[in-house]
């Protein structure tokens, strides 16, 4: 769900493609985008006890995302 300037969509549709479009689910900076950053940063801890591999993908997420730069 992330897109390539580092933000996040926030919906799909029914066939489970990437909803774009609608104005709460568009990748730039608003609330929806905070809210999967903030879910990333707080599960990177658990992740990185529990599955190493998939907290570096979080890890990788979060540093590629433009809220950091």
């Amino acid at each position: 769900m992330q897109a390539e300037n580092g933000y996040f969509y926030n919906f799909i549709w029914s066939d489970y493609t990437i909803n774009k479009d609608f104005k709460t689910s568009v990748a730039e900076p608003n609330w929806w985008a905070w809210r999967a950053l903030w879910a990333l940063t707080e599960s990177y801890p658990y992740y990185l006890e529990s599955d190493k591999i998939f907290s570096e993908k979080i890890k990788l997420s979060v540093e590629k995302n433009n809220y950091c730069n």
